[in-house]
């Protein structure tokens, strides 16, 4: 058994259905070299723990992403008028 473990991935899902409708499930993932894993589920507090780290930055790729958009549509009327 290797002690190289890295984290391979963080999912914080909402689910949308189902019996956990509403709610966001998080699953954090180890492995190491010799590709053992291991996984663990979040608590309540811990995803919003995260989710309160990349707050600012949601925020700030929807609002790019929103100004790109209504540049792209103002490009299209602006050639529509050529």
């Amino acid at each position: 058994m290797k002690n190289d473990w890295i984290l391979s991935k963080l999912e914080i899902e909402y689910k949308g259905y189902g019996t956990k409708k509403g709610t966001y499930e998080s699953t954090v993932k180890f492995r190491n070299s010799d590709y053992e894993h291991f996984n663990f589920k979040l608590t309540e507090k811990q995803q919003q723990a995260f989710l309160d780290i990349i707050r600012a930055e949601v925020i700030d790729s929807a609002l790019e992403l929103g100004n790109r958009l209504a540049e792209s549509l103002k490009e299209g009327t602006d050639d529509a008028g050529a």
